[in-house]
């Protein structure tokens, strides 16, 4: 167990299970000594969490996670240590919750059109702010299928390939970018996020990059030339070989290293806090993030 955690999710994303105040019991539990909230293109939970952990015995840093799109990608990337208050993350919010609350009706229909059934009421009940996520679909289409006997579904129940963590790998099979009942929402260019987070005092790390740039080495260097400045080496969607692959990545070109499950809850129930094994994420490493926030904010 690792005792540090810099990606786990609030209730404030949409698929997130958990107050702010909940997530510091729980990685305090966990005994982590340092863990951060970085919710999706939002921080609404971060002021909460920031006056929790004051007089508590762990660390907290601010954190946000953004969407935003690399020669025509999507990618994910964090930002630590953030003036949190800034105005331009409200808009930011503002603007995706709008384009996801549309999106939402088209992902519906296209779940539909191919096979998948659900009811209406269980889809409401899951729906967070009019949005309706593809984990949603996942797990409403699920109930539905009372009998296990649509193909489309057989490989999230038990034994299945992809039953682990059932309902984001819907989303990832049937809803992200270029699957069947992908709806576009168009994120800010990836330049303009790394803009946004060194704007607001944040240092910007690249989130899981096995799971986007695929140890495709030309491509993250040209995803790191835009001024990112570390890399999520030790990620739940990497396996051993990759965490050593972008702890070494990182080292060699000098960037700074970072730690985090991308714990969610129900959405993710195979992933714990504090469960990636962060080899070599030292405290010299931890330190070095410290020193590059506090460089941002002189």
């Amino acid at each position: 167990m690792s005792k540090i955690d810099l990606h786990m999710h609030s209730e404030n994303s949409d698929d997130g299970d958990f107050s702010a105040s909940v997530l510091a019991d729980m990685a305090m539990d966990a005994g982590l000594l340092t863990f951060s909230i970085a919710d999706h293109n939002n921080v609404n939970s971060i002021a909460a969490a920031d006056d929790y952990c004051r007089d508590k015995d762990i660390e907290f840093i601010p954190a946000v996670e953004l969407d935003c799109m690399f020669r025509g990608r999507v990618y994910h990337l964090l930002g630590y240590g953030i003036h949190y208050a800034d105005k331009v993350y409200r808009d930011i919010w503002d603007d995706i919750l709008g384009q996801e609350q549309h999106a939402s009706r088209e992902r519906v229909r296209l779940a539909r059109e191919i096979g998948l059934e659900f009811l209406d009421e269980d889809i409401e009940a899951l729906s967070k702010w009019g949005v309706i996520g593809g984990e949603m679909i996942g797990e409403a289409a699920m109930k539905y299928d009372a009998d296990k006997k649509n193909p489309l579904l057989q490989p999230y129940y038990e034994g299945g390939a992809r039953s682990d963590n059932p309902y984001v790998n819907f989303w990832w099979d049937f809803c992200s970018q270029g699957k069947p009942v992908y709806s576009e929402v168009e994120f800010m260019p990836f330049e303009q996020a790394v803009a946004t987070i060194d704007s607001t005092g944040g240092v910007t790390v690249l989130a899981h990059p096995g799971n986007n740039v695929k140890e495709d080495m030309a491509l993250l260097d040209a995803v790191m030339a835009c001024g990112v400045k570390g890399v999520e080496a030790f990620s739940s969607y990497h396996n051993p070989e990759q965490n050593n692959i972008y702890k070494n990545y990182a080292l060699e070109h000098g960037y700074l290293l970072t730690c985090g499950s991308d714990f969610h809850g129900k959405n993710k129930p195979a992933i714990s806090m504090g469960s990636v094994d962060s080899q070599g994420m030292d405290d010299a490493m931890l330190d070095a993030l410290h020193n590059a926030i506090k460089q941002m904010n002189p």
